[in-house]
């Protein structure tokens, strides 16, 4: 989420061919209204993938697989063998976990309450560095406008710093 501005549903759609380690790359398939792309991974983002994908990942589909008790379902959903994430307790879907993972996050940093709220702050701050077309490729926006309309989010960051500091106050 962090580095590739990925909304909650592109997680739940990845699978692990999609990581590409050796060339630094993940694909991000098309949905709605977001296109593909492929976009580079952050260097420090490589070693937990890679620890993610050879140990965590087969661990946690063996241990779902073989242990159903407590408050895991009856029945392991077999989807998550296609998926790159899914929930411990054998659920194909991660929104739930990703609901509770960003409710103990916004006890330390209240104004981080969703994915969306990271992906809106990775895309202005593509937009400060970054063409603004290679900026809609990376976002997977299908239209330039729904780029644009982050930068009209520095612009408003721009007034009201302005108004802020404005040295005839």
């Amino acid at each position: 989420m962090i580095y590739q501005a990925v909304t909650t549903e592109e997680l739940s759609i990845l699978e692990p061919g999609h990581i590409r380690l050796k060339e630094g790359k993940i694909y991000i398939p098309a949905h709605d209204k977001i296109n593909s792309r492929t976009l580079d991974l952050d260097a420090s983002q490589m070693l937990g993938l890679q620890e993610y994908l050879l140990i965590i990942r087969p661990r946690m589909l063996t241990h779902t697989t073989l242990h159903r008790g407590g408050r895991k379902p009856a029945a392991i959903d077999p989807v998550i063998t296609e998926k790159l994430f899914f929930s411990e307790r054998g659920s194909s879907r991660i929104k739930p976990s990703l609901y509770h993972i960003f409710k103990k996050i916004k006890k330390h940093y209240p104004k981080i309450g969703s994915g969306m709220i990271i992906r809106h702050t990775v895309i202005a701050e593509w937009l400060k560095t970054i063409d603004i077309r290679k900026v809609q490729y990376m976002a997977g926006h299908r239209y330039v406008s729904s780029t644009e309309r982050y930068n009209v989010m520095n612009l408003q960051e721009l007034k009201d710093s302005l108004n802020k500091y404005h040295p005839l106050k």
